[in-house]
């Protein structure tokens, strides 16, 4: 069994018995908006599995999926169909959001169709694989290389001006805005820095530029590290462009766990996840940054993702923990 299936087995069986991760829902989210988030996602990530069937059956040709970025289907929510949008690759849960929001749209046969390079495929004619949809005001794009950046720049300062003198030609409403996706590593790309540099030299003399990028920031580009912090260094100080981030994960409770544990005088933190990019790194960030000094964790070894019994060969043993918690009292018990 590969690993997108081992994946897919587990993800409905934890949701069917409700074992969810911890966090605070969304305060001002209707539950109907969020179940139609959640069946976009749902469909994205059943577009990606299709993908990767359809290649083994001779009938497809593109398997880069959209897995782990299906939480951009938010940013459909927080857009209108008016709003044009230049999106990264991988943003097919979006476009199927966006979809939702347009009678008579079907974003799973146009995205099949362009899996299987089909000539009837609506936005490329089964050039490439890439979102897109006149209806929708997505214009196709490839966006590995960051190319879309300087077009979306265009269109945005193009609502502007025609704010100021409208065109008989207009398509966008005088209130639009431009949005445009892109990864972690496409903003490391001179033709990322350029337009970003664009955006912020016209920003900062007041010309009109109704523009919002969205960093894809997974802390992998093109299967190679992204430095932890570094895009939001790169970009919260530059002028003109106001930066901020929105957690597409449940987000550590801090102020509960902080409080949870002040009366503690040690704590260990036992992560059954690999040691690196586990939920125990923020843990221990979170309390070495609040001052915290008599923490520790233990965790399963970095590996290969291990199944069936193999898997218990890298977890946490008892001996490890107990030798943890020695180390940290510093007697034994």
């Amino acid at each position: 069994m590969d690993r997108a299936a081992i994946v897919h087995e587990s993800f409905p069986r934890r949701v069917s018995v409700g074992d969810l991760p911890e966090g605070s829902a969304p305060l001002d989210a209707e539950p109907e908006t969020m179940m139609r988030l959640y069946r976009s996602q749902c469909l994205s990530r059943q577009l990606d599995r299709t993908s990767r069937d359809m290649q083994k059956a001779g009938q497809g040709y593109y398997t880069v999926g959209s897995s782990g970025h299906e939480g951009v289907a938010a940013v459909a929510e927080a857009s209108r169909p008016t709003d044009m949008a230049f999106l990264h690759y991988r943003d097919a849960a979006l476009q199927i959001a966006r979809a939702a929001q347009v009678p008579g749209q079907s974003p799973a046969w146009d995205i099949l169709l362009s899996f299987a390079a089909s000539s009837e495929e609506p936005i490329s004619g089964g050039r490439h694989k890439v979102p897109g949809s006149t209806a929708l005001n997505i214009p196709p794009q490839t966006s590995t290389i960051a190319s879309h950046l300087p077009k979306a720049i265009g269109a945005a300062y193009s609502v502007g001006l025609a704010r100021r003198n409208r065109p008989e030609h207009a398509k966008l409403p005088e209130d639009a805005i431009v949005m445009c996706s892109f990864g972690d590593a496409s903003a490391n790309h001179s033709t990322a820095q350029g337009a970003i540099n664009t955006a912020c030299w016209t920003s900062y003399q007041s010309v009109p530029l109704p523009l919002l990028f969205v960093c894809e920031d997974n802390g992998i580009g093109i299967s190679t590290p992204t430095p932890q912090g570094w895009i939001a260094e790169n970009f919260s100080h530059r002028p003109g462009l106001k930066y901020f981030t929105c957690k597409g994960l449940a987000p550590l409770p801090e102020a509960a766990l902080l409080e949870a544990t002040k009366d503690c005088t040690s704590v260990l933190i036992v992560d059954e996840c690999r040691k690196t990019g586990s939920q125990s790194e923020a843990l221990m960030a979170l309390f070495l940054e609040a001052g915290r000094q008599d923490v520790a964790r233990v965790t399963a070894d970095d590996c290969f993702i291990a199944t069936g019994p193999a898997y218990a060969a890298f977890l946490p043993s008892a001996d490890g923990i107990i030798a943890a918690v020695r180390s940290l009292k510093g007697r034994k018990i």
